[in-house]
Protein backbone atom coordinates (compact mmCIF):
# COMPACT_ATOMS: atom_id res chain seq x y z
CA UNK A 1 0.00 0.00 0.00
CA UNK A 2 3.01 2.63 0.64
CA UNK A 3 4.59 1.95 -2.61
CA UNK A 4 1.64 2.17 -4.55
CA UNK A 5 0.87 5.51 -2.43
CA UNK A 6 4.85 6.72 -2.93
CA UNK A 7 4.77 5.26 -6.69
CA UNK A 8 1.78 7.44 -7.53
CA UNK A 9 3.22 11.05 -5.00
CA UNK A 10 6.17 10.00 -7.53
CA UNK A 11 4.35 10.14 -11.13
CA UNK A 12 2.79 13.50 -9.46
CA UNK A 13 5.43 15.38 -8.97
CA UNK A 14 6.91 13.76 -12.38
CA UNK A 15 3.74 15.17 -14.52
CA UNK A 16 3.92 18.82 -12.62
CA UNK A 17 7.84 19.23 -13.20
CA UNK A 18 6.94 18.08 -17.25
CA UNK A 19 3.88 20.78 -17.20
CA UNK A 20 6.45 23.26 -15.67
CA UNK A 21 9.02 22.59 -17.95
CA UNK A 22 6.89 23.05 -21.00
CA UNK A 23 5.58 26.43 -20.01
CA UNK A 24 8.60 27.63 -18.88
CA UNK A 25 11.00 27.14 -22.38
CA UNK A 26 11.27 30.92 -22.84
CA UNK A 27 15.23 31.81 -23.19
CA UNK A 28 16.35 34.80 -20.79
CA UNK A 29 19.45 36.81 -20.08
CA UNK A 30 20.42 36.49 -16.64
CA UNK A 31 23.60 38.77 -15.71
CA UNK A 32 25.88 38.24 -12.70
CA UNK A 33 29.15 40.01 -12.20
CA UNK A 34 30.93 40.50 -15.71
CA UNK A 35 28.91 37.13 -16.98
CA UNK A 36 25.70 37.17 -18.98
CA UNK A 37 24.32 34.03 -19.50
CA UNK A 38 21.22 33.18 -22.04
CA UNK A 39 19.42 29.67 -20.48
CA UNK A 40 15.61 28.51 -20.29
CA UNK A 41 13.94 29.96 -17.28
CA UNK A 42 13.25 26.27 -16.08
CA UNK A 43 16.71 25.60 -16.06
CA UNK A 44 17.28 28.44 -14.26
CA UNK A 45 14.63 27.75 -11.79
CA UNK A 46 16.09 24.39 -11.01
CA UNK A 47 19.86 26.02 -10.51
CA UNK A 48 18.45 28.01 -7.71
CA UNK A 49 16.04 25.44 -5.99
CA UNK A 50 19.30 22.94 -6.24
CA UNK A 51 21.72 25.61 -4.49
CA UNK A 52 19.11 26.41 -2.42
CA UNK A 53 18.16 23.11 -1.21
CA UNK A 54 22.41 22.15 -1.29
CA UNK A 55 23.06 25.12 1.65
CA UNK A 56 20.55 24.25 3.51
CA UNK A 57 21.72 20.64 3.76
CA UNK A 58 25.27 21.79 4.01
CA UNK A 59 23.61 24.64 6.87
CA UNK A 60 21.82 21.42 8.69
CA UNK A 61 24.73 19.36 8.76
CA UNK A 62 27.10 22.13 10.21
CA UNK A 63 24.57 23.70 12.58
CA UNK A 64 23.14 20.47 14.75
CA UNK A 65 22.22 21.51 18.13
CA UNK A 66 24.65 20.31 21.28
CA UNK A 67 22.53 17.20 23.03
CA UNK A 68 21.41 18.13 26.47
CA UNK A 69 23.57 16.99 29.41
CA UNK A 70 22.34 14.60 31.54
CA UNK A 71 23.44 16.29 35.22
CA UNK A 72 23.94 14.13 38.23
Amino acid sequence: MARTIRFWAAMTVLGLVVIFTIQNVAVIEVTFLLWTLKLPRAILLFLVFAAGAVCGWLFSHWHKPALPRDEP
